[in-house]
């Protein structure tokens, strides 16, 4: 299982957020076609990404999406706990 990030931000914007906030994982910089794809990209501001999260098999389709956008003060332990169970589902446990 290998776990990264997406944003539209610079790496080196990316980078400091993931230190400042300890991430144990990669932020990777994308540009608007890959958040297009991912059907993330803000209509009326394109220069942000709605904040998803995605499950992806290991054949790169989609298992499932998360909605963040309703909260985005705290979406750490029960957001990663969502996205663990449905992983362990995912893989048959």
């Amino acid at each position: 299982c290998t776990v990264f990030g997406l944003s539209l931000d610079t790496p080196q914007d990316n980078r400091s957020f993931r230190d400042e906030h300890d991430m144990p994982f990669a932020l990777l910089s994308v540009d608007n076609l890959v958040a297009t794809a991912f059907g993330v990209l803000r209509a009326v501001d394109s220069e942000h990404a709605e904040r998803r999260s995605f499950l992806v098999r290991p054949d790169g389709s989609v298992a499932k999406a998360y909605n963040l956008e309703a909260n985005l003060t705290d979406i750490s332990a029960p957001h990663a706990q969502d996205v663990l169970d449905d992983l362990d589902d995912l893989l048959g446990g």
